[in-house]
């Protein structure tokens, strides 16, 4: 696997605006995925075991690029 987990770093802005969302920004050599979400409605673990999820999504795809997505998480 290429991916190198970062420690997430939650800071606490209030309740924010949006409920979840996430952005992915492309680098040459890398990937960053932003999550901004509500402590409201999301704990700590909850987003760390969403983004840890869909990073696995992520390297098992690009190590099987003839994987469909469907297939993958069925």
């Amino acid at each position: 696997s290429f991916i190198e987990i970062m420690e997430p770093k939650h800071m606490n802005w209030g309740s924010g605006h949006f409920t979840f969302a996430g952005t992915i920004f492309q680098y040459d050599n890398c990937l960053k995925l932003n999550v901004d979400y509500n402590p409201n409605y999301f704990t700590e673990l909850e987003i760390e075991s969403l983004t840890k999820d869909y990073i696995h999504l992520i390297d098992l795809l690009s190590n099987n690029s003839a994987l469909s997505l469907s297939e993958l998480i069925s």
